[in-house]
């Protein structure tokens, strides 16, 4: 990261070149980019620079949130699966 400091470059150029070596799925490309232009021209435009600072703290909620459902689905599947008879 340093290196980056001495060239004068954002920090988050690296993360970008990570992510574009390879590691973005063909059709998640569109749905990025629009997500992008969205935090762009309207997140930014509506909560100003303040904007860049809530971005992994909505982002960690969001993630948070899918793995709290998701856990919670899982436990009701397999109260059914257990409290279900089979019929063979």
């Amino acid at each position: 990261m340093s290196i980056l400091g001495w060239f004068g470059a954002p920090t988050m150029l690296f993360f970008g070149v990570v992510r574009g070596l390879g590691q973005t799925a063909p059709h998640t490309v569109v749905p990025n980019f629009i997500g992008a232009i969205i935090g762009k021209y309207y997140f930014e435009r509506k909560f100003g620079r303040e904007w860049r600072k809530m971005i992994p703290v909505v982002s960690s909620g969001f993630f948070v949130g899918t793995g709290l459902i998701s856990m919670l689905s899982v436990g009701i599947v397999f109260l059914s699966k257990a409290i279900s008879t089979v019929s063979y």
